[in-house]
């Protein structure tokens, strides 16, 4: 496949500047549950921009090269962030994503879908990557909710909006890489059921709040409309808005017409998560037709510098301060995500040719799987091997009690490996079946049935209490050293 680098670069600025229009518009709406009439700005000072923990991921991924997964990402988010409370008080104590946020309810929320872009325009037209590099960052703060689903399904479809412009096809790749039964793929599903049966907007819009909506915002002067109480709209679970949200985005981009302006308003006329929404799209919009089709009434009141709110920009170094340089340093990293996992892309000045072997590869349910089959507890690697931890007990032990744990490991070479694995285990603990033991891994990424352990408390346990797993080859001198926490789950 080859890519156009000019065509590229004028859809990275399309994806910029459609966010920051979309965001603009919607922040005056942001989480109020009533129908709205917009069809411009109605600020006279538009707001800044909302890539904070994007650019934060930009520089994760200069620092540390193009592998950079959770664990790193993770302390970067701990180090470099003044937000997202209850996973940074997690990672405190030691608990890894998913953990750090598998417990509260905001796990089902929109924070992950409001920073794909970064992760879809390093990837272009590659959305098994953008998929991937999305789950490594939502997993922190979403667990395995429908938050990290929902920005699964637009990183994938942001992706595949620079080889593929059928909203309908593109739809179909964001759902091959998310479970059919999960809220996110529902509400979806319940818009495109809604349009193709000749329902309005409105209507596709009435739908989804009714089978997918969360609690609404009861913040001051946030309210809810008189229409929405009358048709029983009011109530909802605690942090649950992905699914409806994503509905929100599906709507104005489906009954916009591939109209920019008609497509942006219609999402915050829905309501609900308007800037978050709307921005997504604009930028979704702005993947597919470029910067040239952003009408220029919507683009001239937007400013191309960029100002962050939420990250430490003292301590967070050569942070790009226009939307032109972090369209140069995208630009760089994707050229080298593209040579180290696909290889066959090509960025050149040549025409874009793309064949329909691409564009039928991407819809790729089996990616979809193999992304999220690990997303119940962290990951750990090497060189050599990847292990999975699964957390059979949320992360606590009582004290006098149990907890399980699963470890599944994945052989990076293509032949079979023999590995050690070794218990390090604080006072007061035991292990069954077995502290130590060999056995075979097998090669080509190939994961191992999971290893069940059973931690045994004997007495009164710590606070936050820390063992490790150590895994080694024979004759081989590297090692992963895996981490496991668990905190006194004596008063739950």
């Amino acid at each position: 496949m080859k890519i156009n680098e000019q065509e590229y670069r004028d859809k990275l600025m399309g994806c910029w500047m459609g966010k920051n229009i979309g965001h603009a518009l919607g922040q005056p709406f942001q989480w109020k549950r009533k129908i709205n009439d917009v069809t411009f700005y109605i600020q006279e000072d538009m707001p800044g921009t909302n890539l904070d923990l994007q650019l934060l991921w930009l520089r994760a991924l200069e620092d540390n090269g193009v592998h950079t997964s959770t664990p790193i990402l993770s302390e970067y988010f701990l180090s470099y962030t003044n937000i997202y409370g209850s996973a940074k008080v997690n990672m405190h104590t030691g608990l890894m994503p998913p953990l750090s946020s598998q417990a509260q309810p905001y796990r089902h929320s929109t924070g992950a879908l409001a920073r794909t872009e970064i992760w879809a325009t390093i990837s272009p037209g590659c959305p098994e990557i953008a998929a991937t590099k999305t789950y490594h960052d939502a997993i922190i703060d979403h667990g395995a909710g429908e938050g990290l689903l929902a920005a699964i399904f637009m990183s994938a479809v942001q992706s595949s909006g620079f080889i593929q412009n059928d909203k309908f096809e593109l739809i179909d790749i964001g759902l091959s890489y998310i479970p059919e039964d999960c809220g996110v793929a529902q509400a979806v599903s319940s818009v495109l059921d809604s349009y193709k049966q000749g329902k309005t907007w409105l209507e596709a819009r009435d739908k989804v709040l009714q089978d997918h909506r969360g609690q609404h915002k009861d913040w001051e002067d946030a309210g809810i409309s008189q229409r929405d109480w009358d048709y029983g709209l009011a109530d909802g679970d605690e942090g649950y808005d992905a699914p409806s949200n994503i509905g929100m985005i599906i709507i104005g981009w489906l009954y916009g017409e591939d109209d920019f302006a008609r497509s942006i308003c219609t999402t915050v006329n829905c309501g609900e998560d308007t800037n978050t929404n709307a921005a997504a799209l604009g930028a979704l919009l702005g993947i597919i037709n470029g910067l040239g089709q952003i009408p220029y009434d919507w683009a001239e009141p937007i400013t191309t510098k960029i100002s962050t709110k939420i990250i430490d920009i003292f301590n967070v170094k050569h942070i790009p301060r226009t939307l032109g340089e972090l369209t140069t340093r995208i630009e760089r990293l994707a050229k080298i995500i593209m040579l180290t996992y696909r290889p066959d892309v090509e960025f050149t000045n040549m025409l874009t040719s793309i064949c329909q072997a691409d564009l039928d590869r991407l819809p790729n349910p089996e990616m979809g799987e193999k992304i999220l089959r690990n997303m119940y507890g962290p990951i750990y690697e090497n060189s050599l091997i990847t292990c999975a931890l699964d957390y059979k007990s949320d992360g606590y032990i009582k004290p006098w009690n149990t907890a399980k744990i699963q470890l599944r490991i994945g052989c990076k070479l293509n032949h079979d490996l023999l590995l050690n694995i070794k218990w390090y285990l604080p006072q007061g603990f035991g292990i069954k079946p077995v502290s130590r033991g060999l056995l075979r891994c097998p090669g080509g990424g190939v994961q191992t049935p999971p290893y069940e352990f059973e931690i045994e408390a004997y007495g009164p346990v710590e606070i936050v209490n820390r063992f490790v797993i150590e895994i080694t080859s024979p004759g081989r001198h590297t090692a992963v050293l895996v981490p496991v926490v668990l905190l006194d789950g004596g008063l739950m």
